[in-house]
């Protein structure tokens, strides 16, 4: 078998996830939307803590390990020039991959620890299996497998890993899962045979029993249902990385191309698994349904708001700069939780002078390309935000008609998927030089500087209505407590839109001053000053940290009521 029957292969492999990974991103993305709402009341039991916390690790698969390999797959089939550059993602999709496989094995395996003792001592359950112990458990096994994940970087081998994940996760974890599926799948039977036989002795079955009966039934046939994903998914790739562990030179020599092709198929089949945890272990049932259905429709008459205002209790999130707000958000806290943990274990790393510094370079690599969505991202949710603001104090009577609900939000999503689509330009083909030139005149000039244009153009509206209102009040008898209520909104936007100028020009100014001289001066400068010119990138990049902390305060949390809210 050649090169070009793997990558057959491999375009085979990326149509199957283009399919399976935008379902699995519905399918859990709404389970935890469900969860978070719970209009029915259905999510106050332990075992609900273990699927949503299987949800949350498929949906990370879907959203980041699965778009770059089938990304990568596709360049690779048409033979595109930016294959080339796919390493680095591969090899950080390859490092991610064990982080849920191993999340999903063990709480898969705690959820089924649970059943098991349900119905073998539904008694003992309340006691030994509460919410709290319950969302520890989750909570522990997310830690523990993070920093599992992080032993490479730590300097532990690769062979001591692969030892750890199949010895642990694929024996240890995965067979004794598939072992606690069968006892208890006999467990339950044995308990309907013990139960029909006691319904014989008695004359006559209520109906209550008769529902007790079907709910066994049920039981069983999930269990069945469980056993055979657990089998399917789990146990090719078992056998794979046994032979692989323990004739790897051996096997590849003769097989390199068949074991890359089975290796595909067994990643495609854990592709399926994360795809079909949520319906088998809540979409099957009418009551998960139910919720859903009841979340959606609950409030139809004032408008469906999913996922952006899903508590919102004093009803404060029901105008159209919230999802300015919201974008803002969203960006800021992807920023914190992807790209500034990457960068600190990394210069850490580096001053220690530890081995795993020179394993950084693709992590460094894929944080530049993120730091640029952010960055993009923020700016022009801000520029947006900030038209708004302008459009509400020049033409109050026109802001209803111009700016509603619905422009609002789908003006965030299409800045989303318009910068996702700038990021991926680079694997596209499109050279780095391109790239930085689109970024400096379209963000930073045509955005950043923009915005603050605007801003102070904001401010002298802004008091130049405030001084017609004074000359007004001037020449009345009274002012009102209303009139002065107003007054003193006017005086706290005054104060906030000087705020908001100064963090935009101390978090972006810098940032644009040191692009412009790199872009052109790059090969003279750095020449000249290469240390000194990465030590300013340094700061220009805490500048903007800082930034994304001070967003949710300025925006939000400095105003009573988002306070009142929380």
């Amino acid at each position: 078998m050649h090169i070009e029957e793997f990558s057959k292969a491999a375009f085979g492999s990326s149509i199957f996830i283009i399919i399976v990974s935008p379902m699995t991103i519905v399918a859990n993305s709404l389970l935890l939307v469900t969860f978070l709402v719970d209009p029915l009341k259905i999510f106050r039991n332990p075992t609900s803590y273990f699927l949503i916390g299987l949800a949350i690790v498929d949906l990370l698969t879907a959203l980041i390990q699965e778009p770059i390999y089938a990304t990568c797959f596709m360049l690779m089939y048409f033979q595109h020039p930016s294959w080339t550059k796919c390493e680095s993602w591969m090899k950080f999709a390859a490092y991610f991959s064990a982080f849920p496989i191993s999340i999903s094995v063990s709480i898969v395996f705690a959820f089924t620890l649970t059943q098991y003792i349900m119905v073998a001592s539904p008694l003992k359950y309340g006691r030994m299996i509460t919410k709290k112990k319950a969302f520890i458990g989750v909570v522990a096994l997310y830690l523990y497998h993070t920093l599992i994940c992080c032993l490479p970087l730590m300097g532990v081998p690769q062979k001591t890993m692969d030892a750890i994940g199949l010895f642990f996760y694929n024996y240890a974890v995965v067979l004794v899962t598939i072992v606690v599926y069968i006892i208890l799948h006999y467990t339950m039977k044995k308990k309907m045979k013990a139960g029909r036989s006691l319904q014989n002795e008695s004359s006559s079955t209520s109906r209550e029993e008769g529902r007790h009966v079907q709910m066994q039934r049920s039981f069983v046939r999930l269990n069945v249902v469980l056993l055979i994903i657990m089998i399917m998914s789990f146990l090719p790739s078992v056998i794979l990385m046994t032979i692989r562990f323990f004739l790897d030179d051996i096997f590849t020599a003769r097989y390199g191309i068949r074991v890359l092709v089975v290796n595909l198929m067994t990643d495609n089949l854990l592709y399926l698994k994360f795809l079909l945890d949520p319906i088998a272990y809540a979409w099957r049932m009418s009551k998960y349904r139910k919720s859903l259905k009841s979340t959606v429709y609950r409030n139809k008459d004032k408008g469906l708001l999913l996922v952006t205002f899903l508590v919102d209790p004093l009803k404060i999130f029901r105008n159209p700069t919230s999802y300015f707000l919201i974008g803002l958000a969203i960006v800021d806290l992807l920023t914190a939780l992807i790209q500034e943990p990457i960068y600190a274990t990394c210069f850490m790393l580096m001053y220690f002078q530890h081995p795993s510094w020179t394993k950084c370079a693709p992590w460094m690599e894929f944080a530049s390309y993120f730091l640029t969505f952010s960055i993009s991202v923020s700016a022009s949710i801000v520029f947006a935000f900030t038209l708004t603001q302008y459009v509400v104090v020049a033409s109050p009577l026109k802001y209803g008609r111009m700016i509603t609900k619905k422009k609002a939000f789908i003006s965030v999503v299409a800045l989303y998927l318009y910068h996702t689509l700038i990021c991926c330009l680079p694997l596209m083909g499109v050279p780095r030089k391109t790239i930085d030139a689109i970024g400096l005149f379209f963000y930073n000039y045509a955005v950043v500087l923009v915005t603050i244009v605007v801003y102070v153009i904001l401010h002298y509206t802004m008091k130049k209505k405030m001084t017609a209102g004074r000359s007004l009040q001037n020449e009345g008898s009274s002012t009102s407590r209303e009139e002065g209520r107003h007054f003193q909104v006017q005086r706290s936007f005054v104060r906030l839109n000087v705020v908001l100028l100064i963090i935009m020009i101390m978090s972006f100014l810098p940032s644009v001053i040191l692009m412009t001289i790199r872009f052109f001066l790059d090969d003279i400068f750095t020449a000249r000053n290469g240390i000194r010119v990465l030590v300013a990138n340094l700061m220009t990049d805490n500048l903007l940290y800082l930034k994304f902390l001070l967003d949710p305060i300025a925006y939000a949390w400095r105003m009573s009521k988002y306070r009142k809210s929380l």
